[in-house]
């Protein structure tokens, strides 16, 4: 169960992303992305029942919502972090053909995702989980966005950007799929080779 407190919330401006992060997995249905089973809320946290399908709200509304949100049970996954699972590994890395499973179960979670419009903005090891058939699924929806048209945000990630993000050129419904698969190369890099594909003397 995430537990999510209300105050942060609202301190670190994160409302709407809590609620696309909600909206977004209520949306998915597919056994490479972590399933939401419902929302609940106490005084400190948040609630609402997954049946209860939140629509489109104006900013002003957000705040009002995030005070109904705030634990979210979601699926079990044994296997814990794709991340901690390299950090175990002799080399800090896996095999390239266990590399290529685990890139084909993002690649199908990510064609499922932009079925329906969503765009998945924050790919890396530590947001993967392995379950106890050893699949691995995506967690972590804060960034994920419907994109109808075009989005120039620059979220996620430094290390495994994809370029489209990194130059401003933006992510449009129909280079969406490109450029979340352009971010699943860095991470494929990482696991065969045990380091970030970039490394520099900063995060810029």
């Amino acid at each position: 169960m995430k537990r999510l407190q209300k105050g942060q919330i609202v301190e670190l401006h994160q409302q709407r992303n809590t609620v696309q992060e909600k909206e977004a997995m209520m949306q998915l249905d597919h056994p490479f992305i972590l399933r939401l089973h419902g929302t609940f809320q106490d005084e400190d946290c948040l609630y609402v029942h997954q049946a209860a399908v939140l629509g489109r709200r104006c900013a002003a509304d957000l705040c009002s919502i995030c005070a109904m949100l705030s634990y979210m049970v979601l699926e079990l996954c044994l296997g814990g972090e794709l991340f901690a699972y390299l950090a175990r590994q002799p080399r800090h890395c896996v095999s390239p053909s266990d590399a290529q499973f685990y890139c084909a179960c993002v690649i199908a979670a990510i064609d499922h995702m932009h079925s329906k419009d969503i765009c998945y903005r924050d790919m890396k090891p530590e947001n993967m989980l392995i379950d106890d058939q050893g699949y691995v699924k995506l967690i972590d929806f804060g960034f994920a966005k419907v994109v109808k048209e075009k989005t120039f945000t620059l979220c996620g990630t430094p290390e495994y950007l994809a370029p489209e993000l990194v130059m401003g050129s933006g992510t449009c419904r129909r280079l969406g799929r490109c450029c979340a698969c352009s971010a699943v190369i860095p991470v494929v890099f990482v696991q065969v080779m045990g380091r970030a594909l970039i490394i520099g003397p900063s995060a810029s």
